[in-house]
């Protein structure tokens, strides 16, 4: 199950060419239908106006559709998959809109493939929708985990951060609470020197005092 988007089964390949028939004789009147719903749609109509017109797109389309039915699964399709999938996440088209595009292309390429069988057309299209809005919900589910895990681990990543910058932060107060403590102890020593001196000067100035006041009052010879 894991591999079938691998390649295709041998009665698919021998059916292929006709189905690549089909839909390419019915492709310009699908993709008409498909963008004049798209223009007016509330999720996809904003992002549609943001390209170059719906010309450009339906000939992309056509190239796609035409190297998909061509039969031969490569990393060149792959590689052009993602292409166009990365492009629709750039201008914001959601995963739910994006598989109800696909399956509203499917339906119509389901209905023109049993045109010569009307009465399956519901119920085959039926199915086929039945399964593109089981996968949306299934879907959503992974991508409201992967969202909450992501958020999770951003909130991780900002506590971690946050973590080594109050340590770094500590660390640089410790260092500088240090060096003033070696300022303040040195500016006491200093100040420490500068009051001896002041005492001693102070008794030096009062010896002085003394001597002068003796000599003063000696009497005359």
């Amino acid at each position: 199950i894991s591999n079938r988007f691998d390649r295709f089964e041998p009665d698919q390949i021998a059916a292929l060419p006709e189905v690549r028939r089909v839909v390419e004789s019915r492709i310009d009147g699908i993709l008409d239908r498909f963008y004049e719903a798209a223009a007016v749609d509330p999720v996809t109509a904003p992002i549609l106006g943001q390209s170059a017109g719906a010309k450009p797109l339906k000939d992309a389309q056509k190239r796609h559709w035409g190297r998909l039915l061509g039969g031969v699964v490569d990393e060149d399709l792959r590689e052009r998959g993602k292409r166009i999938g990365a492009a629709h996440v750039r201008v914001g088209l959601g995963p739910n809109a994006y598989i109800a595009s696909y399956s509203h292309l499917t339906e119509a390429f389901l209905t023109e493939l049993l045109a010569k069988h009307p009465k399956t057309v519901a119920p085959v299209t039926a199915l086929v929708r039945a399964v593109f809005m089981d996968m949306a919900f299934a879907l959503s589910a992974f991508l409201d985990i992967n969202e909450s895990a992501s958020r999770q681990n951003e909130a991780k990543a900002l506590a971690e951060t946050v973590e080594k910058e109050m340590r770094h932060v500590n660390r640089a107060v410790r260092t500088q609470a240090e060096e003033l403590a070696v300022v303040v102890s040195e500016m006491s020593r200093a100040m420490g020197e500068v009051t001896n001196g002041i005492a001693l000067i102070e008794r030096g100035t009062e010896a002085t005092g003394g001597a002068i006041s003796a000599v003063a009052s000696a009497p005359d010879a």
